[in-house]
């Protein structure tokens, strides 16, 4: 047996599966020895300080409760699997349901508690609470009564990537769920609507919300809400509502709210134990509740969030404050107009990895190749030019297109300057340029883009097929301007949005309206 850290560690990186992180294990063999050393306190802390010492603290490390339990049984040679020993031992009830509910009911075994407790006898109490970061103290003491808000937000239309709200619906529940207030705010958009919020989400009829009042009346309201520190913030993808409010900030020029927010959607995914995102209909259906009275009505919305939340708690015998402790993706906040979750934070980082991945390896994927279409589409084209590719609307093979990023950015900006367009979409190019590629067999590798050419062709499109030899001789171009094309940084990558906004409204009406026209004042005169 190892009879220091050091040894227990060369012992674990030696036990670590091929393909597996280390770090991973080492901090869920560290948890379970930490529980250990407070397994004289409450039960339920014991388990809960250990999950949340492996989940939230280490959360930039992105080490999984999965992880913890393969640490544990990394060590593990009893066959007695560990909630029923938690359950002859009397511990908390809710360990037995989470591992069930939270962890498909994985085995986990009792012997490497005493090996691990022995590995590491010379840590301390104390040298326990400053690892766990939350001192027992502080877990153990009675929270603030707290009341909960849940809130839900629609819009009229997300042009340009700005929410315009036009509703903001709301419940207000003590600790045990009874609702205490209930309400939903119209707002007058100020904006046009999408058509598919008309055809598909809106709640009432358009002329209701141009009759409501706009954002600024109702700001007033929903800043005294944020302002309370009596009540917890919840909602379903609750991220997106914050920059929605947001956005109304800077509209408006009015303050950003400050708070923090705790996203119901985060919660059952890690209930479910799974990966992808789930609607708020969905989810209510898996958990079985009612679902909202009308999908996308605010206020009901916000009801059923609260639903399928309670419905979770109940389940696993926990409170509110305890079921954020357990899923720490949940929790997020927004400050100064700008918005964080742990989400959105590993997202950016693998966002940064693919792009610089992209760039090494002058590839068009994944994330990159969403940043290259923007630019492409964002480009002005010079209407002046006389090149015979002027008015030309020019679509690449793929075989080329994806292995060829620093050459493809130099193409597309230098063919925009002859006054042709580079496209995705056969069926609408003039001219497409094939390249032949083989793979490493030496076997040709087939393009869908030329397939879809050749059979464009021979239902009568008028498609012009040339090399890439051809298209720079067309352009007056040559290989060696191709050759010196600049590496991209990210700064190339800002193009323009083609989504339009709408000057207030669909129709002349709505136009009029949206500025404070009254049409019967006109109509009657």
């Amino acid at each position: 047996m190892a009879e220091s850290r050091a040894d227990a560690e060369a012992i674990l990186r030696s036990k670590v599966p091929e393909g597996r992180s280390y770090e991973s294990y080492e901090v869920g063999i560290t948890a379970i020895a930490l529980a250990d050393l407070i397994k004289e306190q409450e039960s339920g802390i014991r388990f809960k300080m250990t999950d949340r010492y492996v989940e939230r603290h280490l959360n930039s490390e992105q080490t999984s409760v999965r992880a913890y339990i393969d640490a544990k049984r990394t060590f593990g040679e009893s066959d007695e699997d560990y909630y029923t020993v938690l359950k002859k031992e009397n511990k908390i009830q809710v360990a037995e349901k989470i591992i069930r509910h939270r962890l498909d009911a994985e085995k986990i075994t009792l012997a490497e508690f005493d090996r691990l407790a022995a590995t590491f006898a010379a840590a301390k109490r104390k040298k326990s609470e400053k690892c766990f970061g939350t001192p027992v103290r502080r877990i153990r003491r009675r929270r603030n009564k707290m009341d909960y808000l849940f809130f839900d937000i629609e819009c009229a239309n997300c042009f340009n990537g700005i929410g315009k709200i036009c509703e903001f619906g709301y419940v207000i529940t003590d600790e045990n769920f009874e609702i205490k207030e209930k309400d939903i705010l119209m707002v007058n958009p100020n904006s046009g609507f999408d058509w598919y919020v008309v055809k598909k989400m809106l709640a009432y009829p358009k002329e209701q919300y141009l009759a409501a009042v706009d954002y600024p009346s109702v700001f007033p309201q929903i800043e005294q809400l944020f302002a309370r520190k009596d009540l917890l913030a919840i909602g379903h993808t609750v991220d997106a509502d914050a920059g929605y409010l947001n956005d109304e900030a800077r509209r408006y020029g009015l303050p950003f709210f400050n708070y923090t927010f705790y996203d119901a959607k985060e919660m059952y995914m890690a209930y479910a134990n799974q990966v992808k995102s789930v609607g708020l209909e969905k989810t209510g259906e898996e958990l079985g509740v009612a679902g909202p009275d009308h999908a996308h009505r605010s206020v009901d919305d916000a009801e059923a969030t609260m639903q399928t939340v309670q419905k979770m708690c109940h389940v696993l015998g926990v409170t509110l404050p305890e079921l954020i402790d357990l899923c720490p993706d949940c929790r997020g906040k927004t400050e100064g107009g700008r918005v964080w979750t742990p989400v959105r934070e590993r997202a950016k980082i693998k966002r940064e990895q693919d792009f610089a991945e992209c760039i090494a390896k002058n590839r068009i994927s994944g994330y990159i190749a969403r940043l290259f279409i923007k630019y492409r589409e964002g480009l002005t084209i010079n209407a002046a030019s006389r090149s015979p590719l002027a008015g030309k609307s020019v679509c690449f093979s793929r075989n080329y297109e994806d292995d060829h990023l620093r050459e493809m950015m130099f193409l597309v900006k230098e063919l925009a300057a002859r006054g042709a367009r580079c496209i995705g979409k056969v069926s609408e190019c003039d001219v497409f340029v094939r390249f032949d590629k083989t793979d490493d067999h030496g076997d040709p590798v087939p393009c869908l883009r030329l397939s879809a050419v050749e059979k464009a062709r021979s239902e009568g499109a008028d498609i012009t097929v040339c090399t890439l030899d051809d298209l720079l001789t067309m352009a007056g171009m040559i290989n060696a301007d191709l050759e010196t094309a600049p590496v991209p940084v990210r700064e190339n990558f800002v193009g323009k949005s083609h989504t339009k906004e709408k000057p207030h409204g669909s129709t002349i009406g709505e136009v009029l309206q949206a500025s404070g026209v009254d049409l019967n004042t006109i109509f009657t005169a």
